[in-house]
């Protein structure tokens, strides 16, 4: 296991609302785990705390056993090196002033762990695994398309060989077309690499078919966590269904037979949350004890956790 996160809670202090609580799930060696759930509501937040950005209110984070949420200064930068996030939009995340060449060498220098000559070979070897064109060194982040943008972003998440990587929505501020070739790169890449992730999407379909485990989240409410193929054979959650619903299925026949679970209601605000299950205000089975507590994630065996008093 690289990481596991326990029952970890975050609040914003001027808000007074928190945006999660008592998020907990593992990630496994050279595992994807993709955690989808509508935007705006703690996902980011949770990428940046899990990479070691934000410190959680509550909770641990254990990276290869030790909790980064207590350690400091060389021992934190030390850890950090075992992670890496690769943010939502490629172009606003690379520094404008700054070549392909200097924004994908930065993490080495700042190491001081390499060599001149190393740094260098790094930074080609580099450029070669992501397919960033050599004659490309020189550009700035203006002068490329979204793809490339975000495979510079990518060449300077690995540059330090990290063990973990967290994806923040990592398509999905690209065009359709590239889409699809950023997603097989990175299935490309950890098979030459190793490395886990942990997808944030709210794209159903974009990592949908890369994932060996699904962990879906409700305004900061873990509701179910299953191996994929589980998950999308027998899902369990009301809100896991109508998410899967949604996915287009690209044969006519099947995807004529198939319903659309359409929720009713609004997704209510984080400023005021509901009592107990927050999906209960959507959920056509919800009753009375859904509103007085939040079930927990029981296991409903082989691994399939579910928080749902009545599935």
């Amino acid at each position: 296991m690289i990481l596991e996160a326990r029952d970890i809670s975050f609040s914003y202090e001027r808000k007074g609302a928190e945006l999660f609580s008592n998020i907990k799930f593992k990630v496994e060696n050279n595992e994807r785990v993709w955690v989808p759930g509508p935007s705006g509501y703690g996902k980011t937040t949770l990428c940046k705390i899990l990479a070691g950005y934000l410190e959680p209110c509550k909770g641990q984070i254990l990276l290869d056993g030790n909790d980064i949420t207590r350690l400091n200064g060389k021992a934190l930068r030390e850890e950090r090196e075992k992670m890496q996030i690769i943010f939502q939009d490629p172009y606003s995340s690379l520094d404008p002033r700054k070549t392909i060449d200097s924004t994908i060498r930065e993490p080495l220098i700042v190491s001081k762990k390499f060599s001149k000559k190393e740094i260098e070979e790094k930074t080609e070897n580099l450029m070669e695994l992501v397919g960033i064109d050599e004659r490309l060194r020189r550009a700035y982040p203006h002068e490329l398309d979204g793809g490339r943008r975000q495979r510079v972003g990518i060449a300077r998440a690995l540059a330090l060989n990290p063990e973990f990587v967290v994806c923040d929505e990592p398509v999905s501020a690209l065009d359709v077309s590239i889409q699809a070739q950023v997603v097989n790169m990175f299935e490309e890449l950890q098979d030459k690499l190793g490395v886990a992730y942990l997808f944030i999407a709210h794209d159903l379909l974009v990592v949908h078919h890369i994932s060996d485990r699904i962990a879906v989240m409700y305004l900061g409410k873990m509701m179910e966590i299953a191996d994929a193929d589980e998950l999308n054979g027998n899902p369990m959650h009301p809100y896991t269904l109508s998410l899967l619903s949604a996915v287009p299925i690209p044969d006519p026949e099947t995807a004529r037979h198939s319903k659309r679970i359409v929720l009713e209601g609004d997704v209510p605000s984080p400023l005021k949350m509901p009592t107990g299950c927050p999906f209960r205000t959507r959920c056509k089975y919800a009753t009375e004890q859904c509103a007085k507590e939040m079930p927990p994630l029981s296991d409903r065996g082989s691994g399939h956790f579910v928080a749902c008093w009545n599935k």
